[in-house]
Parts: structure tokens; sequence; C-alpha cells
């Protein structure tokens, strides 16, 4: 749950957890990158789409044409060019989230809600993706309709998608395959695992 739980809804105080037990741990590493994988589909933004402008839509259709001229499953790490176009796209997200929630609150529309609810979502997955330093795979790509990208690691993510959530975890695994390897892919430190 607290992988999949919304960024709002974790890290407000009085939810964060003093502690989070992750059992079945060997899939940890899956999860994260998972639930990192940011994923732009033109066909999915049916509530977006009814809720918004062409304008701020066609803003999402530039940012997967972006990625035109890289090949899927090669890896590559953001610059500068698309760091900017992702910051200015987050902020473009985030008030047109404040818009539709003051809309929301004198018209309940199921539709402006769901809209607002996957707002969030992807605005939570772009500041990921803009702010994590690593590598990143196009895992799949279709002009002007659709773009997903997943980190290459999962320790690039681990940290967002887990250890900020809580703070102290307890792993649980009856088949952890190395615990050195273990270690590695999620991102701790020897000297901070007991």
């Amino acid at each position: 749950f607290q992988i999949l739980a919304a960024e709002q809804l974790v890290m407000d105080e009085e939810n964060r957890a003093n502690l989070i037990v992750v059992d079945e741990c060997h899939e940890i590493d899956e999860q994260l990158v998972n639930h990192s994988t940011l994923l732009v589909d033109m066909e999915t933004f049916d509530h977006i789409s009814k809720a918004t402008s062409k304008d701020f839509i066609n803003h999402f259709t530039d940012f997967i044409n972006y990625f035109s001229d890289k090949e899927e499953g090669v890896a590559f790490t953001l610059d500068d060019e698309l760091r900017e176009i992702c910051n200015a796209l987050t902020k473009r997200i985030g008030s047109q989230i404040e818009n539709l929630e003051q809309s929301i609150t004198k018209n309940k529309s199921e539709t402006l809600l769901f809209a607002c609810d996957e707002l969030k979502t992807l605005q939570d997955k772009f500041l990921l993706f803009s702010n994590q330093h690593g590598e990143w795979l196009i895992t799949e790509y279709a002009y002007n309709t659709k773009v997903e990208i997943k980190p290459v690691y999962a320790y690039q993510v681990a940290e967002y998608g887990l250890f900020r959530k809580a703070d102290h975890f307890l792993h649980m695994s009856a088949t952890i395959c190395g615990y050195d390897s273990y270690l590695f892919n999620i991102g701790i430190k020897k000297e901070d695992a007991c």
C-alpha cells in the first residue's frame, strides 16, 4: 500500500508511518520500478480531455513527441531540455489541478473528480521523472499517442517510492537471493542495514 499510495496521502505527517513492514521483499524492486513508470497515453485521457482544454492536452502530445528520435529499450538520462519540459508541464498540471479543485467545490462532477485525481497522479510521476538522476528506458512509444518510461534500476526511485514514507523498515522474505545484491538493488547502504 505505501508504495502505491499517493504522495498527498502518505506524506501528511498524521499518515506517515513509523514502521513499514515489507513482506515478500524480494519483489520490492519490481514493484518500485512499476510504480515509478511514467505513462502518458492519450487514449486514457478521457476525463482529463473532458475537463480541460485542447491547448492543455497538446502539451502532453508535445511531451510524447519529444521522444520520437529515441529508441525503445535503450537507456537514456534526462538532459536539461527534457528536465525543463517536465518542470513546465508539472507547473501546468498544478495550475490545472487548482482550477479543477475550484470547479469541484461548485460542481461535484464525477468527470472533474476523476480528472483531478488522474492529474495528481501524473503530476507525481512527472515530479519523480524530472527530479531523479539515473537511467530510464522507453518501453513503449507511439507518435502523438503514447510514451511509457521506466527507471532502469529500482535504487534510483527507492527513496521516492518507499524510504521517505517511514522512519524504519522491516524487510521479510523466504526467497531473498543474496543479501548484498538485495541491498544494492534497492539502494540500502550496508551500514544502514541490520
